[in-house]
């Protein structure tokens, strides 16, 4: 699998003007041009929105669905809901893979795919439960115990992106030592590279390059603590790179992972 990290590094932005005539797009070009919402300020309302518009869409009169979360995943939506089915309330998920608005009007949208959960993989939520009257209550408390038990291993083990927790070094990253603030590869293995960058200041960290493969491609964008920043690129395909987030002045991980294929990647923070 071929990896290569390229760094470009930009203490301020400036704007240059030259000799020759720039044609500017027409009003019309302009507003029908799309973007991935991965590229633009897409908002939790905005996803919120869509994906409950095309769950709708897709459960029909028939049932009456209820989205009960929304999560932005790069240029993707994932979600779940509910519905009922013989007197019980089941959950099922939805995927809407690489979702793009329009620039001027954000109401107007494509999607790639659209993967629902089938209804045999729904399951039951656990509400709808009913514990055994006949059943031993000191079990049921310890089985209770045992599951929280886990989930909180759980929590400290993976992120909210589901990333395992990193093995970075212990020590507190300090804004005024050079060896810190330096950007520069901190962890490489089989399975994924972290690199660390430091900003000075808020400012914008521009994410471009290019996939090849046809695995999953993720690259992550994690806080100093390793909680999620912003989960910035899902690629399935192969796929030419352009994503960017605003960031606030400090430490950050930026962790690269894919299923298989090459990959190379190029960064620029912008003040």
């Amino acid at each position: 699998m071929k990896k290569t990290w390229m760094i470009c590094l930009f203490a301020a932005v400036l704007a240059v003007s030259g000799c020759g005539k720039k044609e500017e797009a027409s009003e019309t070009e302009q507003d029908s041009a799309m973007v991935s919402i991965a590229a633009t300020d897409f908002t939790q309302a905005q996803a919120e929105d869509l994906l409950k518009q095309e769950v709708k869409t897709y459960c029909g009169s028939q049932l009456a669905c209820k989205v009960t979360s929304v999560k932005i995943a790069g240029k993707d939506i994932n979600g779940t809901y509910t519905y009922e089915q013989d007197g019980k309330t089941m959950e099922a998920t939805v995927t809407l893979l690489d979702v793009a608005v329009n620039k001027k009007d954000p109401n107007i949208y494509t999607i790639a795919d659209k993967q629902f959960s089938s209804p045999a993989a729904a399951k039951e939520t656990a509400s709808d439960k009913t514990a055994d009257p006949n059943s031993n209550n000191s079990s049921n408390s310890n089985k209770d115990k045992e599951t929280k038990d886990k989930d909180k291993d759980k929590d400290t083990k993976e992120n909210e992106a589901g990333i395992p927790k990193l093995p970075l070094p212990d020590k507190k990253l300090d804004p005024e030592n050079p060896e810190d603030t330096e950007y520069k590869t901190v962890l490489e293995t089989d399975d994924y590279y972290v690199f660390r960058i430091y900003l000075y200041t808020e400012g914008t960290l521009h994410v471009t390059g290019h996939y090849e493969g046809t695995g999953l491609f993720r690259v992550v964008v994690l806080n100093e603590d390793q909680t999620v920043a912003k989960d910035l690129i899902h690629a399935t395909k192969t796929e030419e790179l352009d994503y960017s987030v605003k960031l606030k002045a400090g430490f950050y991980y930026i962790y690269a992972a894919s299923d298989g294929g090459s990959w190379n990647l190029e960064y620029k923070t912008e003040y």
